[in-house]
């Protein structure tokens, strides 16, 4: 089976990103599995917080209506990014998910889905042209995804980051294999 290199070319930035957080999954459960056997147990220590991701748009709206929210992150030092997955849970039942528009500040985008029968959505960035990734100055604040939706139902809903589970939002940093630690803000929105 011959592969056409020239309609091909997303295979090598996705190969890439698989990589990256594949390895990152790995050193995790390798961490977890030392301390849980008893034969490595540093001292307990407290990752500290690197970034501050926030949920940010009209908390109250009207029925039928047409929002934004925003997806930011607000790094306490510089970094350096050379992958990151974004992964959001929202209700389909309130919300009407009819656009996201990633940032354009990674060379790559591997997945950008709205999956309203999960309940989530789910974007991966990667950045593979520029050699020292994509950088980020402490204390700016960085849009990375921006959500369209339209309101369906009356009552509170609430979009979420997901980020503590396994398979969360993962921020990649060049030359480590681990997750940058982050705390969050989610967004409730009230529909009247």
């Amino acid at each position: 089976m011959k592969i056409d290199l020239k309609k091909a070319k997303w295979l090598i930035p996705v190969l890439a990103i698989l990589v990256v957080f594949e390895s990152v999954l790995i050193v995790e459960k390798l961490e977890r599995k030392t301390t849980e056997t008893g034969k490595e147990q540093p001292e307990k220590q407290q990752e500290e917080t690197v970034l501050s991701l926030s949920l940010s748009g009209n908390e109250s709206v009207s029925l039928d209506s047409e929002e934004e929210v925003k997806f930011t992150a607000t790094p306490f030092k510089d970094l350096n990014l050379i992958g990151v997955d974004l992964l959001l849970e929202y209700d389909p039942e309130y919300l009407e998910i009819v656009g996201n528009i990633p940032t354009d500040r990674f060379s790559y985008i591997a997945r950008n889905w709205i999956e309203p029968e999960k309940k989530r959505i789910l974007v991966s960035l990667v950045e593979n042209e520029k050699q020292e990734g994509v950088i980020l100055s402490a204390g700016e604040e960085i849009n990375f995804l921006t959500l369209k939706y339209k309101a369906l139902k009356q009552g509170g809903t609430e979009i979420r980051i997901i980020g503590e589970e396994q398979e969360g939002t993962t921020f990649a940093e060049k030359g480590t294999a681990k997750k940058i630690p982050f705390e969050t803000k989610n967004l409730m929105i009230n529909i009247e």
